[in-house]
């Protein structure tokens, strides 16, 4: 959430007034764990008092005579206090049960479509409330049709002779956060935010808590995990409402529309999750150059034939058992030797490596439907970093600058970095300023992400006047066309 600055140039959206009404926030905790959804205003209150930051904006702006607020999607609790109020449950309600089954009866597997079939669709209690079973306990609570309900009647469902296709569970924090954002069915018990913090365990997690072991590597890696949830769930709230439209309009990475970007995320978590492949092969395109490629036109191309809003269900069940998974390694499950997009690595280093990657394709839907967002938190400076970790080899290596000569970057923001690179037998960032550098680059970190993943080439940035020049105009030309780095 920012103050009232007048946009830069490059932004492509300026943040806009608009009808609030019940617009309600992303409340994460101090860890990146989503833990609630609160109105706008309180959520204001919130990063004006101090007690939280805003991670991801809207492009909606509240005003007063002397000042401009953006509004946050997202915010993260400062400090200590890991969480705002006391740790309450989901209540159980009968439409929280159903949607979390898709409408779907747990014993014949038919399914409501419409409003009329819906009607029909009860609630089973699989232990029987007149033998004790909960009424409030979701691992108790199923969707039955009408005819599978009378027939199993008062009984178990192994007295019953009837197999239950499904396995009770608490909705996942996934489906907690869309429902609260969107005031869906069953959305969490307001929290008391003015309550004392008490211990709150993830949503969906069965109760898992991360593994906040002493060896610093382990740490680091789960700190990798929460940046992976931030995406995910920034990516659900923006994608929760889209028409299918817009669903099917074209991205900047070729041959991908909107729900292909999806599918990709939904194909990779998967096969890192340990799940087989379908075996579906895609035909042959020219956008795809080699196996990895190969593999995600496979994952992409078996779910075009899809509504967008099945998609994004599945990416929601996906991202939330990933997240469970990986909420339980140890130091060893993070040790473990992996094949990564940049070579021979470990399973903390692929993880990483994910987190650019889901938050670069997050930026290409926002462009594609022109709600800018997510360009600050630790996601985008996480994956922003990355890129600038190859800008030695740009510099020394693509640009060819001689021994002796330095290329300084300027990022103008939102994330703002400014560092020199400098050639000797090696390139590499300087440790101490450079008074006089060969060579200045100056653009917005969105341009520069632009240009670091190939989305626009570092010609065209210049001839749009995306990017500044200083010094050797020459050598700051070269640099500016090598800045891809992405494979």
């Amino acid at each position: 959430m920012t103050a009232s600055a007048a946009p830069s140039p490059e932004d492509t959206t300026p943040p806009r007034a608009a009808r609030l009404g019940d617009l309600r926030v992303l409340v994460l905790d101090a860890t990146f764990r989503p833990i609630a959804a609160i109105g706008w205003q309180r959520a204001v209150t919130l990063v004006l008092g101090g007690s939280a930051e805003a991670l991801v904006d809207t492009d909606r702006i509240v005003t007063s005579p002397s000042v401009a607020i953006v509004v946050p999607s997202v915010i993260r609790l400062k400090g200590r206090a890991l969480v705002i109020g006391r740790r309450r449950g989901m209540l159980a309600r009968k439409r929280t049960v159903h949607e979390r089954d898709k409408w779907t009866c747990a014993y014949c597997g038919s399914r409501a479509n419409t409003n009329l079939e819906r009607d029909e669709m009860t609630i089973d209690h699989v232990m029987p409330r007149s033998r004790g079973g909960s009424t409030n306990d979701f691992g108790n609570l199923v969707t039955a049709c009408r005819p599978c309900n009378g027939r199993k009647a008062d009984r178990t469902p192994d007295e019953a002779g009837m197999r239950l296709r499904l396995v009770p569970r608490p909705p996942t924090w996934v489906e907690q956060t869309r429902w609260a954002l969107t005031g869906g069915p069953g959305k969490p018990v307001p929290p008391d935010v003015d309550g004392p913090p008490a211990a709150f365990a993830t949503a969906g997690a069965a109760g898992v808590e991360p593994r906040w072991d002493n060896e610093g590597e382990t740490v680091v890696s789960m700190e990798t995990v929460d940046k992976l949830g931030l995406v995910w769930a920034s990516i659900s709230a923006l994608c929760r409402d889209l028409t299918e439209e817009q669903w099917k309009i074209a991205t900047a990475c070729p041959g991908w529309s909107v729900q292909d970007q999806i599918s990709h995320l939904i194909g990779t978590e998967r096969m890192l999750g340990g799940k087989p492949e379908s075996g579906h092969k895609a035909a042959e395109v020219g956008h795809v150059h080699n196996p990895i490629g190969a593999m995600n036109e496979n994952h992409v191309d078996e779910r075009r034939g899809r509504p967008g809003a099945d998609v994004l269900a599945e990416f929601d069940e996906t991202t939330a058992e990933r997240l469970l998974q990986l909420r339980r390694y140890t130091a060893d499950d993070f040790a473990a030797s992996a094949t990564t997009p940049t070579g021979p690595g470990t399973i903390a280093d692929f993880l990483h490596i994910r987190v650019m990657d889901n938050w670069v394709h997050e930026q290409d839907i926002r462009s594609a439907v022109g709600r800018p967002g997510h360009a600050t938190g630790p996601a985008a400076e996480h994956s922003i970093d990355r890129f600038l970790g190859g800008m030695p080899m740009v510099v020394g290596k693509r640009a060819r600058a001689p021994q002796g000569s330095s290329v300084r970057l300027v990022l103008t923001g939102p994330v703002h970095r400014d560092g020199t690179v400098v050639v000797g037998e090696r390139a590499g960032w300087a440790t101490e300023p450079v008074a006089a550098p060969t060579a200045t680059l100056r653009m917005s970190s969105g341009t520069y992400v632009t240009a670091a993943t190939g989305r626009l080439t570092g010609a065209a940035l210049l001839a749009a006047h995306r990017i500044g020049l200083a010094g050797d105009v020459e050598l700051a030309t070269a640099v500016a066309a090598a800045l891809n780095i992405m494979i």
